[in-house]
């Protein structure tokens, strides 16, 4: 089952890559052992969570989908106030990539809602 469902070309990459981050790592840090091992642990840990969630059969991800929805929409809503709170308050903060950001989530959700045909055009 983990061959059908795993591009490993795709999973080689990405290991291929997450080592090359980690010898950069520890030669960033000055040869430190226990930052690399703690990024390692997390590296361990993504990795296995996206194996499980590639395994995952698609279904309990259409079943999961509203919830999904509901939460990028309270996101987007929430990254809204926090922009206009700290702009109003003065503080510094990019508005125009959150604003693009936000416009794409919305935009996906809409499109999820509706049933959108072409969801090519969906980058988020």
């Amino acid at each position: 089952m983990f061959h059908n469902r795993v591009d490993r070309p795709l999973l080689f990459a990405v290991l291929l890559l997450a080592a090359g981050g980690l010898l950069l790592l520890f030669s960033a840090s000055g040869g430190d052992w226990e930052l690399v091992a703690k990024q390692g642990l997390r590296l361990a840990i993504g990795l296995v969570l996206m194996i499980a969630l590639a395994l995952t059969p698609p279904r309990y991800f259409r079943l999961a989908a509203p919830v999904f929805y509901l939460v990028v929409l309270l996101l987007l809503v929430l990254r809204c106030v926090a922009t206009a709170t700290s702009v109003a308050g003065g503080g510094a903060g990019g508005l125009f990539i959150p604003l693009v950001v936000a416009g794409a989530l919305l935009g996906r959700a809409v499109g999820g809602v509706f049933d959108a045909i072409d969801n090519t055009l969906f980058l988020v």
